[in-house]
């Protein structure tokens, strides 16, 4: 009875020479086994992976901005579909032109939706860093601005003072260039005299001789 109601399930791709030498190394897969051909997904199975898996994985709601924004996910399942089907028709356009297959299966719109997601965590987690390395500096731009602001008071306040000793400066510098003529005055009546004195020394000197 359990081999009668046993049933065994072969999820097997027919893209490449994978499946046909299967087929040859295997003939019951073809003479014993009941085969079920699935043809292309339809656009609205399209749009219906990429929607769950939007929501399975919460792609939109990590962002206060895209939650609850059913247009903005159904463009990306739009977009996810335009973007599959382009490719197979370009691979239709190279079996012609080089008589090549490139198969463009449903494992690989599955890998193409995981490219998008990886793609899209990695951009909202540098978007993330951007954000707080600007808001950082933002911050250090108000500070900076702040503490100028203050010491721009503090020299309009100190404004008074420092010319009040600018000119103290000033009536210093000209007083002591008029002390240093006075002595440089006085010096020159001090040579003159110290002359004089050397001279009468002298004639001293010659009369005592």
């Amino acid at each position: 009875r359990v081999r009668s109601k046993l049933h065994v399930v072969l999820a097997l791709s027919p893209a490449g020479q994978t499946f046909r030498e299967q087929c040859r190394s295997h003939p019951s897969l073809v003479n014993c086994c009941t085969i079920d051909w699935y043809d292309e997904w339809p656009e609205e199975a399209l749009c219906s992976v990429v929607n769950s898996y939007i929501t399975e994985h919460h792609l939109l709601q990590e962002h206060h901005l895209l939650q609850d924004n059913p247009s903005l996910q159904e463009g990306i399942a739009q977009a996810c579909v335009t973007i599959h089907k382009s490719v197979s028709r370009k691979a239709e356009q190279y079996l012609k032109e080089s008589r090549t297959h490139y198969y463009v299966t449903p494992q690989s719109y599955l890998s193409f939706i995981d490219t998008f997601s990886n793609i899209l965590q990695t951009k909202r987690q540098k978007l993330t860093t951007d954000r707080k390395r600007f808001f950082t500096g933002l911050s250090k731009l108000l500070e900076a601005s702040s503490s100028i602001e203050i010491m721009h008071h503090e020299l309009v306040a100190l404004g008074p003072q420092i010319e009040q000793k600018t000119k103290k400066i000033e009536e210093l510098m000209a007083k002591l260039h008029s002390d240093s003529v006075v002595v440089e005055q006085v010096r020159a009546i001090v040579k003159q005299e110290e002359e004089v004195m050397a001279q009468e020394t002298r004639i001293v000197q010659e009369y005592a001789e």
